[in-house]
């Protein structure tokens, strides 16, 4: 079968519709929203450093948010910087940020990282402290071949996308912030790569300078 017509069925029964059109919104929203919504303005903030630890655990993003984890023995450690390139006050940034994570444990290799967040601030109004939840989405590339995501099923990719998903709380100054992070590197349903990826659970902090 033609290479073009394989990845259309891929994407053309009913298991598959549904992530396209999810896929396609997600990446939409990171790409066009902050330049087609109005009252989105380009808002250059201060640049902020990253570092966070986390562990592996062999459990869907779904199931992690439910506070169900199977940890196992393979760690990472990240350094990135960010910077907030758009607002829309009061309610949400947009935040660019890249680095590099380092693997060790089950796996031992180098990971490097770029994403655009998302950040949603629901009490946008408190006077002493920031809640927000970030959801970004970017490449991702590893050095090597990550085994836990072989061992899943035996399928991945060096080249995935990398989609973290984290809470914050900050004061309202934001020269500091503390943060959980889930360190999410995945195929895109299937859609950008058909390997799977892996899911560490992280905490660190950013700080400004």
């Amino acid at each position: 079968m033609p290479a073009g017509q394989h990845a259309l069925s891929c994407c053309s029964g009913p298991g598959h519709r549904w992530r396209l059109i999810l896929l396609s919104v997600l990446c939409s929203g990171h790409l066009h929203v902050a330049g087609a919504v109005s009252g989105v303005a380009t808002t250059y903030g201060p640049g902020r450093w990253i570092i966070y630890a986390g562990r592996y655990t062999d459990t869907r993003f779904v199931d992690i948010v439910r506070g169900d984890t199977d940890f196992q023995d393979s760690y990472v450690g990240a350094l990135f910087y960010s910077r907030q390139v758009a607002d829309w006050p009061p309610v949400a940034e947009w935040d660019a940020e890249i680095g590099v994570a380092r693997h060790w444990g089950l796996q031992q290799h180098y990971e490097l990282n770029g994403a655009i967040m998302l950040r949603i601030i629901p009490w946008p109004y408190s006077r002493r402290w920031r809640l927000s939840a970030g959801l970004g989405i970017g490449p991702s590339w590893a050095s090597a071949t990550p085994r836990v995501e072989r061992a899943r099923n035996g399928r991945t990719s060096r080249r995935l996308l990398f989609m973290p998903f984290e809470i914050t709380l900050e004061p309202v100054n934001q020269r500091a912030a503390l943060f959980a992070r889930v360190h999410h590197r995945s195929g895109g349903f299937d859609l950008f790569s058909r390997g799977r990826g892996s899911n560490f659970v992280a905490l660190g902090g950013r700080f400004a300078w």
